[in-house]
């Protein structure tokens, strides 16, 4: 029967920004653990954002230096008014506020920038078929799903599709199962067309139909 064979703990990849894929370090069926780096992305504009935020910011401390020395300079002269003296000092409060603004937006941009290192969100295996060939110097949009990570103790479930006269027996046998003895259910096995030489055993969850 065609079927899926799909982990039941599994994690999904993302990508955090509209970025480009520069290194894939694994690849199906590599083993991987938690926080390990998966792959690396590249993103332009993120790039260009920090360089002009960090420009603005070596501006903003320049004039925030020179806003300083005027009011301390006001500060300590007899000949200045209070109202040049109240200026200096809300010309150096207000220029505080701007290289704060700025120091967090740095801040936020470059914590965007390290999520450009994808890292494994558990330790298991990846099961995303052909994962450098689909990704390798690709772009990515944000929110895309990159890899899927397969936890090492997880359970599998698999779903097959077969139409219900090739199942009709075995949902007869599974219902004198589930009558004689409440709480168990059948127990099978299995061979995958991908890997023929490996018998596989497992319990019946449920059949749609049956």
């Amino acid at each position: 029967a065609k079927g899926t064979l799909q982990p039941v703990n599994k994690r999904d990849v993302f990508a955090s920004e509209d970025a480009r894929v520069l290194k894939v370090n694994f690849d199906n069926g590599e083993h991987v653990r938690e926080g390990e780096v998966l792959a690396v992305l590249e993103s332009d504009q993120l790039k260009q954002q920090l360089n002009e935020a960090s420009g603005d910011l070596s501006k903003a401390t320049k004039q925030l230096d020179a806003a300083r020395d005027l009011l301390n300079r006001a500060e300590r002269s007899d000949k200045v008014s209070e109202i040049e003296r109240s200026r200096a000092q809300s010309d150096f409060d207000t220029q505080k506020v701007v290289v704060k603004n700025l120091a967090e937006r740095i801040k936020i941009l470059e914590e965007r920038e390290a999520k450009l290192e994808i890292k494994s969100p558990i330790t298991g295996r990846i099961i995303t078929w052909d994962v450098k060939k689909l990704l390798d110097k690709r772009p990515v949009g944000v929110g895309q799903v990159l890899m899927t990570v397969a936890a090492d103790d997880t359970d599998y479930e698999a779903e097959l599709y077969m139409p219900e006269r090739r199942v009709k027996h075995v949902v007869e046998y599974r219902n004198k199962i589930l009558t004689k003895e409440p709480g168990k259910d059948l127990q099978v096995s299995f061979i995958l067309m991908t890997d023929p030489g490996i018998a596989h055993s497992g319990e019946v969850l449920d059949i749609h139909g049956g």
